[in-house]
């Protein structure tokens, strides 16, 4: 390596630590903000709740990826995620002990995974489908290990049914 790419490299590095430590800075001011903001919602402006959107943006997407993986109805489903964020910030209380994002997140699961039962039930698609044979193929797999787990059971028994002699092999 030559001198100059070795100079490049350290350089970079020195450029993406200051950028991590950046940004590392920035969230945890950013976090602490958008607590407040949260403290204080029935008295938040409207571009204050597009800060708290903004902050949870992430959150909002990997909960529909994760539990309602449906690309025809995403921007439905963000929008959903949204409305639901909103009411979210009405029925929230620091004081059951929780933090808002843990409350939000266990939310938006339960939020989007009845969605998807509904999606399921309701409608008559290709992509719906394809998910159903792909959780079909689950369900076989665990029933499988289930018929497995049980023979093993089975065997482990008759195993200890046996009597074994109790003067030692001499």
């Amino acid at each position: 390596m030559s001198t100059q790419t070795k100079i490049e490299t350290q350089t970079k590095i020195e450029t993406q630590t200051k950028i991590e430590t950046k940004t590392k800075t920035t969230t945890n001011e950013n976090k602490d903000h958008i607590q407040q903001l949260i403290e204080k919602h029935p008295f938040i402006t409207k571009e204050e709740k597009a800060e708290i959107i903004e902050a949870y943006r992430p959150l909002i997407i990997a909960s529909i990826k994760r539990y309602c993986p449906i690309q025809k109805e995403y921007q439905d489903l963000y929008n959903d995620g949204v409305v639901y964020l909103l009411e979210s910030l009405g029925n929230y209380s620091s004081k059951r002990g929780t933090t808002f994002g843990a409350y939000l997140k266990a939310g938006l699961r339960i939020y989007y995974l009845d969605t998807l039962r509904y999606l399921m039930k309701y409608t008559d698609s290709p992509e719906y489908e394809e998910y159903m044979e792909s959780t079909a193929a689950l369900e076989e797999e665990y029933f499988q290990d289930k018929d497995y787990h049980q023979l093993y059971n089975a065997i482990a028994v008759s195993y200890t049914h046996l009597t074994l002699p109790t003067t030692p092999y001499v």
